[in-house]
């Protein structure tokens, strides 16, 4: 399960100033604080001298009767409801008590006031916080609430009055957290508490919990805000980050990069729906707040660059020579005021029979706001104006179910951008997530420059090479007249198929082209082929995500159903271990490389000796191992099943990243609940040998090490902070790119391939197989057929003359041999050539059994290699003795 502290920075915030407020309150009561003197405010906003005081007064004040036979009071509400079904009764402390109780608590005897670790942690942390915002407040010179920011200070000043309380009673573990935390990550040694904490300290099932008050100047709302801001800030520079990693020619993918964008809109949006409601109750509400924040900003820009002696910071995107209306450009940028502002502009002006969209009345800030004639204010709004006609257009257009309930076009996957349009036209509000989503896009846009177009151009280049594997595979199995057999299994491959070949016409550039012409605009700007995706990178690698990884499950379902990867690799393992062949199959190597022994040999053994071969087989397909037993020894009279369940033998998609993303933007589109994909969902679906803890004064994190114990890679303890939004994202990231390798290699070329040479050699060796084990029935349907690898290797078992068995493997080995040996030409494929279909690179050459290979080398990756565990220093030798893939 998650770590405790897997919070975003509002909600770490809020814990910690509810531990302080209900471990005061819980502790004073233990240590015999009168109930009466105890000030506390219902949940529901009720007040009471206390707990039982005030379910006694409500009683009262309603009419209601006791509890002697008599009726009972009626329930008020939701909140009364909640109270009564879901637990305990919360209650929030004023902050006026604070002080009282740390003192009663501080004169207690009862051994039970001790200071305990997690406490000073809490009280540290929010009195860090609000000092570091406070410091911020003091570098603005404009002051526009004086009062509001002491109403701020007041409530710093009453936790360090209860801190030096209690400062006596504090146990070791608590004084050795430091007063003055640094680094955030200072004093965190000491292990969390669980939720147990909050709801009963000491007591196994508390009647009542105590909130911290919530005190909300408007300076205390933008205390709120900042906190909030810190969060997306960390999450658009981690998006940055990535993007920026592509950017640089290294070996990030595409697809990884954007689902993993996405995802971090995801917390965006979770987060801010966090904080919304809680400012938008205030006076000024949300918008006030976030007025308040780019004032500031704007001020702490002005104010560095009239600071005599600044030189420019070029990761600030600040020049020293900036003009007035450049470092308010800066300013909208940072607080997102700026996407605001454009989408106030342009959402409400697009064509649509939906609910208006109101703008954001942002009119009293018109001073301090990047404006049109900006040329990069311009150019944003530039970018984001056509990204926005296009989802419109897409919206309501395309994607649309026929009379068949079938999707015309089942390709439009939505991201946060295209939900955020479409909430808004359903709410006619526009959220404020989609303002911060559309600022990250601008920020890729910013990033990629001039190279804008590459996501596009390499989306289209890899779906070419899956049209041209796929002509590859139609053309094998059509050639031996199973096509049609593979229908049920593979018919989400062909859909993506047709896909790739629209694609490269672009439906949304089609579409417009038909609108036009039903609508007779001539004189309408001809719309620009692939214009939408060019300006919308992230929606280019969702794409990719979706048809990838169709073709890498749909491949590796086809290649279970009719085993042909598995039993290729049983016999083509058998013919080398006994010396008959020379010549490598470059695609079975590379996907024992990829996918281990363990997914083709029962525990992972590989058969090295020619009584084994047929048997490693046999139990692999299912045959249970009882069925090798002399029947004599077997215990029990009844019969053992000859088949078991072997659906875990089976190649296994060994990508839990990537499926991860399956139902959201294959089965659904990328459409998800408004509850889904928040910062725990996303942190359980990463292996943990990615989590990797923050260190101070590191940038590398320190490798999971395997343990002796289960072989598994055992996760570091980290500090609950470690994992803040931003870290899961990158994490992510890293999970997806690790996977990527695997999903990228073509397994259902392999299995056509695999297919097709098994077929061709059960032909030329079934006379032979015949004379050792009879007959031969011809009773297997046509995908199973590669399953008479069994009748080969039983025969070879079987055969008395051991020079006649491995004249069977050697036969098959000359069949293998001529197979892939068998030089191609530029553009040639196995099987007869298909015109108009090549390779895109000119003079590739191949040999047959590298197609899919050869596909692997020219996406740029290195050979594949095994997906192994990280091992400790000690365990080198023995991984020198696993598998090791061999390439000419």
């Amino acid at each position: 399960m998650p770590p405790v502290g897997l919070k975003s920075v509002y909600q770490q915030y809020k814990r910690d100033t509810n531990i302080v407020a209900s471990w005061l309150a819980t502790t004073a009561k233990t240590c015999g604080y009168p109930a009466d003197l105890l000030s506390e405010v219902a949940a529901g906003g009720e007040a009471s001298a206390s707990a039982q005081t005030s379910s006694t007064s409500q009683s009262k004040s309603k009419g209601g009767k006791n509890s002697k036979g008599k009726k009972k009071p009626k329930k008020s509400g939701k909140a009364a409801d909640s109270g009564e079904q879901s637990g305990p009764k919360k209650y929030t402390v004023v902050v006026a008590e604070y002080i009282p109780l740390a003192q009663f608590i501080s004169t207690s005897k009862s051994e039970k006031a001790k200071v305990p670790g997690v406490f000073a942690i809490a009280i540290n942390r929010v009195i860090r916080l609000r000092k570091e915002f406070s410091s911020k407040l003091a570098g603005i010179k404009n002051k526009r609430n004086p009062e509001s920011d002491m109403s701020h200070n007041y409530f710093i000043g009453i936790l360090e009055q209860v801190r030096d309380v209690l400062r006596p009673l504090m146990t070791p573990e608590a004084k050795s957290v430091e007063t003055n935390l640094s680094n955030k990550f200072e004093g965190l040694s000491v292990d969390e508490p669980s939720q147990d904490f909050l709801d009963a300290p000491d007591i196994e099932k508390p009647k009542v919990v105590y909130e911290a008050e919530d005190t909300m100047s408007d300076t205390d709302a933008l205390f709120i805000l900042d906190l909030l801001w810190k969060d997306l800030i960390n999450v658009r520079g981690a998006i940055k980050a990535m993007w920026i990693n592509y950017n640089d020619g290294s070996d990030a993918d595409l697809a990884a990069v954007a689902v993993a964008s996405n995802t971090g809109f995801d917390l965006a949006r979770h987060m801010i729906d966090d904080v919304f409601p809680v400012l938008e109750s205030q006076k000024n509400g949300f918008y006030g707040a976030l007025k308040n924040k780019h004032y500031m900003l704007c001020d702490l820009i002005v104010s560095w660059s009239l600071t005599p002696g600044n030189t420019d910071a070029p990761e600030l995107g600040l020049r020293i020579d900036d003009s007035v209306d450049d470092l308010f450009y800066i300013g909208g940028r940072e607080s997102f005021l700026n996407t605001l502002s454009i989408l106030s502009e342009v959402l409400p002006g697009l064509e649509s029979n939906k609910k208006p969209i109101e703008p954001v009345n942002l009119d009293n800030m018109k001073d301090v706001m990047a404006r049109k004639g900006i040329p990069k204010f311009d150019r944003d709004r530039d970018i984001l104006k056509h990204v926005f006609e296009d989802l419109a257009f897409i919206d309501d257009h395309l994607g649309k179910k026929d009379p068949s309930g079938l999707i015309e076009w089942p390709h439009v996957i939505e991201d946060n951008l295209l939900r955020g349009l479409r909430e808004a036209r359903q709410t006619g509000k526009i959220p404020f997530y989609l303002a911060f989503a559309s600022q990250v896009l601008l920020d890729v846009h910013h990033y990629l420059g001039k190279k804008i177009s590459k996501p596009k151009d390499e989306m289209l280049d890899i779906m070419q090479k899956l049209c041209d594997q796929f002509s590859e595979y139609y053309r094998v199995l059509t050639t031996l007249d199973v096509f049609e057999e593979f229908d049920e299994y593979d018919h989400e491959m062909r859909e993506v198929a047709t896909g790739c070949l629209e694609l490269q016409e672009d439906p949304i550039y089609m579409a417009k082209l038909a609108l036009q012409k039903k609508k007779k605009l001539r004189s309408a700007a001809k719309p620009e082929k692939h214009g939408f995706w060019k300006r919308h990178p992230i929606a280019c690698g969702l794409l990719l995500y979706a048809y990838r990884f169709t073709m890498y499950r749909t491949g590796i379902h086809s290649a279970n159903v009719s085993r042909s990867i598995l039993c290729a690799m049983h016999l083509y393992n058998a013919v080398q271990a006994e010396g008959q062949l020379q010549q490598p199959w470059p695609d079975l190597e590379a996907a024992m490389a990829l996918l281990g022994p363990s997914q083709f040999f029962i525990g992972g053994k590989v058969p090295s000796e020619m009584k084994e071969y047929a048997k490693s087989l046999m139990m692999q397909l299912g045959v249970s191992a009882t069925s090798f037993m002399d029947p004599s020894k077997r215990r029990g009279k009844t019969r053992t099943k000859v088949f078991q369940d072997v659906y875990h033998r089976l190649i296994q998609l060994n990508t839990p990243t990537w499926m991860a993303f399956y139902d959201r933007y294959v089965a659904d589109y990328g459409r998800t609940g408004p509850g889904a994909w928040r910062l725990e969902d996303v942190y359980e679906i990463i292996p943990e040998r990615f989590h990797f803890p923050a260190e101070e004064d590191s940038k590398t994190p320190e490798k999971p090490k395997k343990t002796k114990a289960n072989g598994k890679a055992a996760r570091k303890p980290v500090h609950p902070e470690a994992m803040d939004p931003a870290s899961v994202i990158i994490d992510l990231s890293n999970a997806l790119e690790y996977e990527a390798y695997q999903v990228s290699f073509p397994f259902f070329v392999l299995h056509a391939q695999a297919f097709w040479v098994l077929h061709d050699l059960r032909e030329d060796i079934r006379p032979f197989v015949e004379d050792v084990i009879g007959p031969v029935p011809n009773e297997l349907a046509k995908p199973a057929m590669p399953c008479h690898v069994v009748e080969i290797l039983q025969a070879c078992k079987n055969h008395l003359d051991p020079a006649r068995a491995l004249f069977m493997l050697r036969l098959s080995a000359d069949h293998l041999e001529r197979v892939l040996t068998a030089g191609l030409g530029p553009g040639q494929f196995w099987g007869p050539p298909i015109p108009g279909v090549t390779w895109r690179e000119e003079g590739a050459t191949c040999t047959r059994g590298e197609a899919a290979l050869m596909h692997f080398q020219r996406l740029g990756h290195d050979l594949p290699r095994r997906a192994e565990p990280i091992l400790e220093e000690e365990d080198e030798e023995e991984d020198e003795e696993d598998w090791v893939i061999k390439f000419r």
